[in-house]
């Protein structure tokens, strides 16, 4: 119940910004860690516990007094809030009718679609419903693929990028929130023109991969998404809910709705619109009897082994005050950083936001905690007129961290799925197109992404 309360009033700091909601909303976000501890993954407890030492100690170091303190768990736990709502709609998503209506449109009619005409779908679907459902895609998206044979083909790696990628831009997921907290002069426009235009280009780039060896080669790594005696049958008792697609886009659309005419941040009406969405799907799939039986049950909101709300929410609680400690470490070096920044090319400080991001994914930090790091390295002077410019390097190193880090959550899962280890579904897999995709973004954020948002702008 404590997470039920702190959930609205950690939007209602959001949305208002006064010190009154922000004490309210970290008192109870204070209790909720304080009652789910012990429930907490012990990386997750090491994690946490890191950062709110690192963050409390330097705020206490200049000064800040105990409301502070407790204030500043509000700060960025609205992004945990933000996962909670999306891990909901794993709920309804992970459903065999969705699965088998996938499974269709991979595969083609009796299974004939031509195999890159097969693997352009599975990165562009998985692109697609990744962007919109975060996480919860893949409760539908990796069954779709069907046996193991499947999975440990082509179609995964395809999948595992176009899912990745999504993390470049979409408002549901978690790092895209956190940039345009760290970088409040990249707006919601700016950002989108400034990665956006990467993702073709990461398309192309995983195509011509697959052809490298040529089309006979990729015929026989591309196997049938589903055999066809696993298949499951189109007819049988019809189910109830929406059609996926109807509920991808009417998320989209209520999303985007609330955002043009509410006011407040875009974030608060994301959350408000994937809530509302998962409570609306769960009830029309479901039935309300079987929806507040889940509700009622709420730490695990996806399929075992996905997204726990007390995780997650712990996380981004701590990350509240390890930006507010690490911004009063950093302050005093920020001239000789600004030195440092102005005296390289801007692609090259580009590339090395990334890779600073990425390198501390290998050694286990939370990308939210490289993230704010790197924010709160930047000097204001370094990042002025160009806050897109490093929203954009950021998000680029995140999703580096995506596809070629054995730490990151989603390779543990593509790699639980696929029954390789963490190693060989990441780096062995990917870091070849990571690294190029790498020098794709910096090169594109320096020479086009400049000019497109001071257009747009």
């Amino acid at each position: 119940m404590v997470m039920l309360a702190a959930v609205p009033l950690v939007l209602l700091a959001w949305l208002f910004k006064t010190p009154g909601w922000g004490l309210a909303a970290g008192i109870a976000l204070a209790a909720y860690l304080a009652l789910t501890w012990q429930d907490l993954r012990r990386p997750t407890r090491r994690v946490v516990g890191a950062m709110l030492a690192i963050g409390w100690a330097a705020q206490l170091a200049t000064g800040a007094g105990p409301e502070a303190l407790i204030r500043a768990l509000s700060a960025n736990a609205v992004v945990g809030v933000l996962i909670v709502a999306c891990g909901l709609l794993a709920v309804p998503a992970a459903s065999p009718r969705y699965v088998a209506e996938l499974t269709r449109l991979v595969s083609g009619t009796e299974g004939r679609r031509p195999p890159l005409g097969r693997l352009a779908l599975v990165f562009w679907t998985g692109h697609v419903l990744g962007a919109l459902l975060n996480i919860s895609a893949l409760s539908v998206l990796l069954p779709a693929l069907g046996g193991a044979r499947a999975r440990d083909g082509r179609l995964m790696r395809s999948l595992h990028r176009g899912f990745g990628l999504a993390g470049f831009w979409s408002p549901f997921y978690a790092t895209v929130a956190i940039v345009l907290i760290a970088y409040p002069g990249a707006g919601w426009p700016g950002l989108l023109a400034a990665t956006l235009p990467i993702i073709p280009a990461a398309f192309l780039l995983d195509m011509g991969a697959a052809l490298r060896h040529g089309r006979t080669a990729l015929a026989r790594s591309v196997e049938t998404a589903v055999p066809e005696d696993e298949a499951p049958s189109p007819s049988g008792p019809r189910r109830r809910g929406p059609s996926l697609w109807l509920a991808a886009g009417g998320l989209a659309t209520l999303g985007i709705g609330l955002d043009m005419v509410m006011p407040g941040p875009t974030l608060v009406w994301v959350i408000v619109a994937a809530l509302a969405a998962a409570l609306i799907w769960m009830i029309w799939a479901n039935g309300t009897a079987a929806t507040w039986d889940r509700l009622i049950r709420p730490r695990l909101i996806g399929p075992p082994g996905m997204t726990l709300q007390a995780n997650e929410i712990a996380v981004f609680a701590a990350a509240g005050p390890l930006a507010a400690g690490l911004a009063a470490i950093l302050a005093p070096a920020a001239g000789n950083i600004a030195a440092v920044a102005d005296a390289m090319p801007l692609w090259l400080a580009i590339l090395a936001v990334e890779f600073v991001i990425f390198g501390l994914s290998h050694l286990g930090v939370h990308p939210v905690a490289s993230i704010l790091l790197v924010a709160g390295a930047l000097p204001p002077e370094v990042v002025a007129g160009r806050e897109a410019v490093f929203a954009g390097a950021s998000l680029a190193g995140y999703t580096l961290t995506l596809l070629a880090s054995p730490f990151s959550v989603t390779g543990q899962v593509f790699a639980s799925l696929t029954g390789a280890s963490p190693w060989n579904q990441t780096v062995t897999r990917n870091i070849g197109y990571a690294l190029l995709l790498a020098l794709l973004a910096a090169f594109w954020l320096d020479l086009g992404a400049m000019a497109l948002v001071s257009a747009i702008g």
